[in-house]
């Protein structure tokens, strides 16, 4: 008689889980894009928060898939007020400036800045990545993670990290300010956009992206000191309840949001988004 052998294979837990991970992740990223966010954010939430480098770009190549032709009022409010200081702190179209982007997203920003000169521009999501290089092809996108160690030293004018750290596990924070850092010529200025922490807890607002890791005004700072010099920091964009006003609010009476209310916001720290403009030392 004939005796087989059998190998029997193990796995460690640290190995398996991993795995285990990766199948459960496909079904519950079916259901984000099929049901409302409510019922499969708690799952995405309870298994996957902070989960690896792949799941976050998967995660992200699907959202930005969803989302590439929406431009949301948020965005154009953060954008109009990158532009301004880059215009006021002598920055020209056509100058010539060097500027590295981290977390680049749909590569809308990116676009914009390429018109005052060269743009670098990072994201995790490499499929957003492919498709923003056909989009914009004037803009030099790159698929890596922000987080881990870049190649760039001292040939940035400008880095721009627009409402991107927040994404990214408070451990792991600084990590992106040290490639900004690294990044920058000597006296190169930092473009930072985050919600505020503060605002979002008092106001409940729902932040339904893997990672929330916002931060307050006091929190940035802290950050930010060991090598940066705050020149600005400041809050924009205030949400009303209910939604409706929310809503009527920002899209029927946007020039006055825009140049008026913003204005306001400015001057509180009431705003949802906090922008800090820091220079490196």
């Amino acid at each position: 008689n004939a005796t087989a052998t059998t190998k029997i294979y193990t796995l460690s837990l640290h190995d398996a889980l991993p795995i285990f991970y990766d199948c459960l992740y496909d079904n519950v990223l079916k259901l984000r894009q099929k049901f409302s966010y409510d019922c499969a954010t708690h799952i995405w939430d309870k298994w996957f928060k902070k989960s690896n480098y792949m799941c976050q770009a998967d995660f992200y190549d699907s959202f930005f898939a969803r989302t590439r032709k929406t431009v949301s009022f948020s965005s154009r409010i953060l954008v109009n007020e990158i532009l301004s200081f880059l215009k006021a702190a002598g920055f020209r179209p056509g100058q010539g400036s060097n500027i590295l982007e981290l977390g680049c997203g749909k590569g809308w920003l990116a676009s914009k800045l390429s018109k005052f000169g060269s743009v670098t521009a990072v994201d995790i999501a490499e499929k957003t990545i492919e498709a923003n290089k056909k989009i914009y092809s004037q803009v030099n996108f790159r698929a890596a993670d922000v987080t881990a160690k870049m190649d760039y030293s001292s040939e940035f004018d400008i880095v721009v990290s627009m409402e991107a750290i927040e994404h990214i596990p408070y451990a792991k924070q600084s990590n992106l300010l040290n490639n900004a850092y690294k990044a920058l010529k000597s006296g190169g200025y930092l473009i930072l956009t985050t919600p505020n922490r503060i605002v979002c807890e008092q106001r409940k607002l729902k932040l339904s992206q893997p990672i929330e890791d916002v931060l307050s005004i006091e929190q940035i700072r802290d950050l930010l000191s060991k090598s940066f010099i705050i020149l600005d920091l400041f809050t924009v964009i205030y949400n009303f309840r209910p939604r409706i006003i929310d809503i009527i609010w920002k899209r029927l009476f946007y020039p006055v949001n825009l140049y008026l209310f913003q204005k306001f916001i400015k001057k509180t720290n009431r705003g949802q988004h906090i922008i800090v403009v820091a220079q490196k030392q």
